[in-house]
């Protein structure tokens, strides 16, 4: 029996990626055991048929512990003797090398940002330290390249953002798109009183301020308006920011904040929804690709308030009437309240293809039996 290991280090081992979608569809299709390599969180699931967690690694983002993460990660293979290593984090590319030099092993990198540009176009490191480090890390994954087997790229712009690093070498395409149940409506309009919904990474740069201003603003309008937020930042300044500005709305929920919470939990709260906010910032980084939660409203068929740069975004979602795309810092709340109720969404049902995760590609990958 094969054993694969999919390891990250900053993503929980219950990663929606790492676990929901690929672990469980391996073992669904395969005999294959999985075993999962990644962030320690308080919940871990009791141990599922075939799937192994191994919450070995627990610091924050910007840590010293971080740098020796390698020799934990390299302890923890040489105890699983895996077949297959699934690096989802270019920081286990090099020790994963290494393992993969005194053993036989098949080494598939699933490559889920673009790491050169996240560094060089977000405030996560200093001015001078954001050139160099990109660098290092794009040569780093250009070395590795000739020992992995075989990249998955969760972004069609990655074919080429990152075609120095892919180099000819064999790749598939593998959007994180949506898993789990569809939900089927009927075209509808909304009514007054929405409730609108902010899933996902709470940041700054993904418009967590802009979601709150526009709620308050319609909030003005109708009061019958409300907001969840619901999902994880890492920045604790950040959530304390937040609920001290909310403390006096009770329009508005934080579910989360510093607590991960569990995807599941936020599929049901968006099933609820009458509008999901996709409200992020333009950054250079990520402007070609296309956010997992925009897949996750066409499968529960939840309208959608979209960045009008995003026009790649929206060409996604215009057949199906499916969003209404804005400028989230010069609007007028009056036109866009109106517009919202006025709205038929979903007068075509969206095709499965465009959104639903696709397994087969996945095991084409494995060659599993």
């Amino acid at each position: 029996m094969s054993k694969i290991v999919f390891a990250s280090i900053l993503k929980p081992v219950t990663d929606t990626r790492m676990y929901e979608k690929m672990a469980k569809t391996i073992v669904l299709h395969s005999s294959a055991e999985v075993h999962i390599i990644g962030h320690a969180i308080d919940l871990i699931p009791s141990k599922k048929e075939k799937i192994n967690f191994h919450p070995i690694f627990q610091f924050k983002r910007i840590s010293f512990a971080r740098i020796f993460a390698w020799c934990t990660f390299i302890r923890m293979i040489n105890v699983i003797k895996p077949q297959i290593i699934v690096v989802c984090t270019h920081e286990l590319l090099l020790p994963a090398v290494i393992y993969k030099m005194f053993n036989k092993v098949q080494l598939i990198y699933d490559v889920q940002e673009n790491y050169y540009l996240n560094i060089l176009y977000t405030n996560s490191f200093t001015s001078l330290l954001k050139y160099p480090l990109a660098v290092w890390v794009r040569a780093k994954e250009i070395v590795c390249a000739s020992f992995i087997s075989h990249f998955i790229l969760a972004e069609t712009c990655f074919e080429i953002e990152c075609k120095q690093m892919l180099n000819h070498q064999k790749y598939t395409l593998l959007p994180n798109q949506y898993e789990g149940e569809i939900c089927a409506k009927k075209p509808f309009v909304t009514s007054k009183g929405f409730n609108l919904v902010y899933s996902g990474t709470i940041g700054a740069s993904y418009g967590i301020w802009e979601t709150i201003v526009l709620t308050s603003k319609l909030y003005e309008i109708d009061a019958q308006i409300s907001l969840i937020i619901i999902g994880f930042s890492a920045d604790v300044n950040l959530i304390v920011a937040i609920q001290k500005y909310i403390a006096d709305k009770p329009y508005i929920t934080l579910i989360g904040g510093n607590t991960l919470v569990p995807h599941q939990q936020i599929i049901e709260t968006l099933k609820k929804a009458d509008f999901a906010v996709l409200s992020y910032q333009f950054n250079k980084s990520v402007d070609k690709r296309i956010p997992t939660k925009l897949y996750e409203c066409l499968a529960l068929r939840v309208p959608m308030l979209l960045p009008d740069y995003a026009s790649h975004w929206y060409k996604i979602t215009q057949p199906y009437t499916a969003a209404i795309p804005i400028d989230f810092i010069h609007f007028n709340a009056r036109e866009l309240y109106t517009q919202m109720l006025s709205t038929t969404f979903y007068e075509q049902e969206p095709a499965e293809s465009v959104f639903q995760w696709n397994p087969q590609k996945l095991m084409d990958v494995f060659k599993l039996g």
